[in-house]
Formats: structure tokens, sequence, C-alpha cells
């Protein structure tokens, strides 16, 4: 019998087995294309607005995500830059193809042990001893002690077009049609949800000459701490926009989409609309934006975000070709939308451990999320739990105040959300905490206790963090006449101490720096260290605010609601609130104090309960 297996091999299904391996389990991967290791089944990206915090805290967890993206990168961006550090976001096109052959081989050479089944999950049965038996299409049986579901958007998948319509999980590629049953006769709510991807556009077909050149970066930054350069040429993307012929076109034709015609009945992601959804939300726009992204080095193809569609192909062609600078393009496939099977998440613990099934986890596009990133932290969360239950370990859990990572999860768990979820800077309350420069700092320890990294990666986290604070620390007691740094200062003379200098808007760090002799000569002078110390002082007062925030919070959040607290008998809760207990089962008062119906007065009613059995257990 296998200690954990993993159904599927996305981006969520990679990680939870990558992760169960590195705490040290036996693991096996059952994926029905072992060639097709997290396919990257949208857009030729990784990253983007929260999304790129949630790779850079995959690669502070050990994750393979953030170093198969460095390898794969053709064009990296920092999002957002003209505004603060705490919402800027990382993101890289990649060529789609090299990422999962690079993926592929990071699984293989760090994971040798790591088996991988080339089937089709069909069945998941529980044994009186709490193990599982998973058959598989093809006539395997694999006995497992635990088990995590990463279906992606395969579990009853069916992709349409016009009114074309077929059981597939990505495309042309085979649904998991059967699995949903098994989850049903093991008691689990199964709902649909809904999301697409736009048309593949041929390059040789298209008059660049009338588009808008976005480049990237120049300056060096990667998602991997292993990664110290990049490997390939940087390509630049395309912009294009929309004209009011592109939309009369479509809003003429709006009978022979699936999402108004009534063939789709299913909830699609608000935060990524399709182009049809744009022209009926927005009448009053005469363009919307479309970016046409590279799929690769090699690649004839070119992806066109901003035209998610399920139109009829003909409808879709035609409507592009109305785009200044696409008047002539053919497509390489177009624009499909596609419905699947999925379990609403108020079925899960903080751990991603199923409340009905013991043993049973879930990750992923299953629990009503969407995008690559948003799958793989979850993915490694749920192989982690899963592996440090034979550990005899803490679990791995991660909070609002920790984590985006934590975000989510709670998120999933408290507010019931009835359109695939995508992760924002927004939906984080303390995201000058979370920044994407500081995952590292953030979860470094969490991830050395599980086991997910080394004591070698720990310790450097730990250097970097000392050495950061020592700058800190130097910068607020040494003293520098102010005519050293500023021209034509009317007291040149005057001595401030260095720290109070670099929160002047018109002074930054590497002018100080400058100035300092032999003290920092033992101190790290990587650029991230130095961003890290510019960002705490120029924000110091924004971050102990958010920290104050943090510890007042943080002993309500993490109170414990135990499983045996029966909500039923407590006198006075709303009819409402008492639902949505009983529902969801949270863990802690924090999670509860954010379900949608839950007042405060419904709060402290808990809060007596909890004195009360404290007493009573005394």
């Amino acid at each position: 019998m296998i200690e954990v297996l993993v159904i599927g091999g996305g981006h969520a299904g990679v990680e939870a087995a990558a992760a169960a391996a590195r705490v040290g389990v036996d693991v096996t991967l059952m994926t029905q294309d072992r060639h097709a290791l997290a396919r990257l089944s949208c857009n030729p990206a990784m990253g983007g607005t929260a999304k790129g915090q949630l790779i850079k805290e995959i690669d502070a967890l050990g994750g393979v995500m953030p170093l198969a993206t460095d390898l794969s990168a053709i064009q990296y961006r920092m999002l957002n830059r003209s505004k603060g550090p705490a919402v800027w976001s990382p993101r890289a096109q990649v060529d789609r193809d090299l990422y999962t052959t690079e993926l592929t081989r990071l699984i293989h050479d760090r994971y040798p042990d790591m088996a991988i089944l080339e089937d089709e999950a069909v069945a998941i049965k529980k044994n009186d001893d709490g193990s599982f038996v998973v058959s598989g299409k093809s006539g395997s049986i694999v006995q497992a002690s635990k088990v995590i579901v990463c279906s992606g958007t395969f579990l009853g998948g069916l992709v349409h077009i016009g009114r074309r319509h077929w059981e597939s999980g990505r495309y042309i590629e085979e649904a998991s049609t059967e699995l949903t049953n098994s989850l049903e006769k093991l008691g689990f709510p199964i709902r649909r949800f809904k999301t697409g991807t736009p048309p593949r556009i041929i390059r040789d077909t298209i008059d660049f000459s009338r588009l808008e050149r976005q480049d990237g970066d120049e300056d060096l930054w990667f998602f991997s701490h292993e990664s110290t350069e990049r490997v390939l040429p940087q390509y630049p993307c395309w912009r294009a926009y929309s004209s009011p012929e592109t939309h009369a076109l479509v809003a003429g034709n709006l009978e022979d989409s699936p999402l108004f015609n009534g063939t789709i009945k299913s909830i699609g992601p608000r935060y990524c609309p399709s182009f049809e959804d744009k022209i009926v939300r927005f009448p009053d726009r005469d363009r919307h934006p479309l970016i046409l992204e590279p799929e690769g080095l090699d690649d004839n193809w070119y992806y066109l975000n901003g035209f998610s569609s399920s139109l009829p192909e003909e409808v879709q062609l035609a409507a592009i070709r109305t785009v200044p600078g696409l008047e002539e393009i053919r497509f390489g496939r177009p624009g499909y939308a596609i419905e699947y099977d999925m379990v609403p998440p108020e079925e899960l613990k903080r751990t991603l451990e199923t409340r009905r099934i013991p043993g049973l986890y879930l990750a992923g596009q299953i629990n009503g999320t969407s995008g690559y990133e948003e799958a793989g932290v979850q993915g490694l969360v749920a192989g982690a739990n899963a592996a440090l239950t034979f550990r005899k370990q803490p679990m791995l859990t991660l909070g609002r105040e920790d984590s985006y990572t934590g975000v989510l999860i709670d998120d999933l768990l408290t507010t019931h959300p009835d359109e695939p979820y995508r992760m924002f800077t927004s939906r984080a309350e303390f995201r000058l905490l979370l920044r994407q420069d500081n995952a590292d700092e953030r979860l470094g320890e969490k991830a050395f206790a599980a086991g997910l990294i080394s004591e070698e990666r720990i310790e450097g986290i730990r250097k970097r963090v000392s050495d950061r604070d020592a700058w800190v620390d130097m910068l607020r007691t040494l003293n520098i006449a102010r005519g050293q740094i500023l021209e034509n200062d009317p007291e040149p003379e005057r001595v401030e101490k260095a720290y109070h200098l670099v929160k002047r808007p018109d002074v930054t760090l590497a002018m100080v720096l400058d100035q300092v002799n032999g003290e920092s000569a033992s101190l790290s002078s990587e650029p991230s260290v130095l961003r890290a110390v510019e960002i705490e002082i120029v924000y110091q007062g924004y971050l102990d605010r958010q920290r104050r925030e943090v510890e007042r919070l943080r002993a309500q959040e993490n109170r414990s609601i135990p499983p045996y607290l029966d909500f039923n008998t407590l006198p006075g809760l709303s009819a409402e609130a008492r639902g949505k207990l009983l529902k969801h089962q949270p863990e802690t008062i924090g999670q509860a104090s954010r379900l949608a119906g839950v007042t405060p007065s419904d709060i402290a009613l808990i809060l007596v309960a909890l004195k009360k059995l404290e007493k009573e257990n005394v």
C-alpha cells in the first residue's frame, strides 16, 4: 500500500506530489498523460496581480513551479510598479511547451522515487481501516493511505464552441466522466463551474506594424531563489484594440453563444469574462484592449488575451478580423468555453482534507478556484499535510496574516464562492506585510518545520533577514551631513541619521550607501536584501501599524472552536448564523467571523460558550 496517491497531473497535482515527496513519504502520481504534467491549458504566462505573490510563496515552500517558470520565461514584467510595493506583482511570459518539459525534468531529477501511473481514476472507495482503493480506467487498482484529488477541468469536462459541444478536459483531451459519480457516492455535493480560453492566432498572419509593442523589464529578478540569470531570449508582447465593428458583430451573434442561449447554465469567473460578457456588461465602451502573447520561442501561435469566447469559430474569426492589425489572421485554434464539476469548498478543513471523508484531500479547480497559481498553492498545502500525518508533526496551516495562500484557503472555507475564485491583492487585509519580495521571510520557518525545505535553505533565509535588520540598525545610528546627499541644501553641514534621510522622497537608499564606509563590510549587499532594507525604512509607519493590527487580531483569529461545540445548543444565535455555522463548521473564531450572515453578536455568543467549555474542562 502506498502512503499518498495524487490523482491528476496538473499544477495542483504536481505540487501536491512533490510536497509529499519532500516531506519524505511514498508517493504515486496518477495522471492520464505523463507527458502533460502541469500543461498550460490557458495563457502562456505565470504570475500577475497577486498570482505572482502566490508563486513566490510556492518558492518559499520549496515547490517546483517557480523554477520551471524561470527556466522557460521569455518575458518578465513586474506589474504595478507605479504603485507601492504592497501590490507589486511579478509576471512572466513562458514558452508553453518548454515549461512542461522543464517541470517534468525537475520532477524526475528531484523526486526519482516518485511513481507516475498513467491511467484515469474512475472510482474511489474507502476501506474499513480508513485506507482507500482507487480504480483506474485501464483496470489498475491502487491501495493508498491518503488520496488527493486534483482533477482540474477534467471532472465532467464539457467543451463548447457555438452550438457544438463535446466531453473533454482540455479542448480534445479526454474528460474524466466517472469519478464524479464516485465522489457523489461518498456523499459529496457536486456543482458545475465554467471557464474559457481565447483563440490562438497564427503568427505569420498578424500585421505587427499596426500593433503596440510591449517589452518586458530590463532589470533582473526571478521567481525562484535558485535562479541567477535569464536563460532564454526575451520576446515582446503586442497590444491591439477591438473596434465598434468588433462589438457589433459579436452583439449580433449572441444567440449562437452558449453563454447567452441557455446551453451553459453553470457559473463562470466574473473577473475573467468572455468577450461576449464584456459587450453586454459594458455597452458604452467602444473598444477593449487585446494582448497578443507569444506561445513560445519557436511556436507559430499567439494567444489573444482579452478575447475569451465560445462563439462559433466563424464568428470569432470574423470579429477578430475587424481589429486593426488582425484583418488577415487565421486561427491555430478557436476559443472555447468549458464546464466542469467541482465540490463546494465548505467540505474542506484548513488542511484541505475533506470533513466528510478523513484521509481524502481536494486541491485546485475542484475546490472552485481558477488559475495555475491558485491550484499550485492548494496542491502544495494538501500534499504537505497528507504526508505530515505520517510524521506525527503539526499540520501546515497558513493564516491570512502570513500569506496569500492563507487568504485563499480561508476565503474558500468561509465565503462560499459562487463563481471560480481568483486571487487579487485587494483580498488581503495585510498586503503590505504579504509582499512578493518577503515570501521567504514569512514562510521559511513553517516550510522548514514541515520538512519542505532544507536546513541550508533556512539558514540562508535567516542570514538575509539578519542582514536586513542589521542594515536598518546601522542606518539608525549612522550620521551623515545633509550636504553629502542633497545638492543645494540650505543646511549642508547639518548632520542627520541616515535612517531619516532614506525616508525623504528625494533620497534613495543607494544615495545613502555611497556615503557608507566600512560599517557594512560584513553585511550582504544583494539587491534583494537592500530592497528589503529600503522598504522597511520608507514604509516603517505603515508596516508597524499593520503588525499591531495582526497582533490584536491574532488572539481572536486563531482561537480554536472545538468540533464538539454544537451550534444547535447555543441560544440566541440567529437562524441564518446557525445555518452557516453548521454548514461550514469553522475551525477558528476568525473563520466564523467572516461567514456571511454571522454577526458580531453571534461571535460574542460563541465566545461565551467557549469560556463555559473551558471552565468545565479545567
